[in-house]
């Protein structure tokens, strides 16, 4: 019990500096081409979740502070289509439906 209450206290006064660190409205310490957007604690990661806003581009960056090992990162980029005729998501089906070389009908299910 001790040694939870201690791990837990050094992991608030991580995350409590960490967020001192990243106000929002604030420019990033070490990259000042990335603004804060906004800072929010998580209960399911224990750790803060920040929105970054990269000036130049307008991009923003999503991170998650906490001491989970696994790692991983995600780009996305918004594709409007230019109508509502669902061209694009018939195409996606038609690309990822498989061939005769690659017979896979859904291959992020299996």
């Amino acid at each position: 019990m001790y040694s939870t209450l201690v791990d837990w206290y050094h992991m608030a006064a991580k995350y409590s500096q960490m967020n001192e660190a990243f106000k929002v409205g604030t420019l990033h310490a070490h990259d000042k081409s990335f603004k804060v957007i906004s800072a929010e604690w998580v209960n399911e990661i224990s750790g803060y979740a920040y929105i970054f806003k990269h000036i130049p581009t307008g991009a923003r960056l999503m991170w998650f502070a906490c001491d989970d090992n696994n790692r991983s990162f995600a780009i996305a980029f918004k594709t409007p289509p230019a109508d509502d005729t669902g061209v694009f998501h018939i195409l996606e089906h038609s690309v990822l439906c498989g061939s005769d070389a690659y017979p896979v009908k859904e291959p992020f299910v299996n």
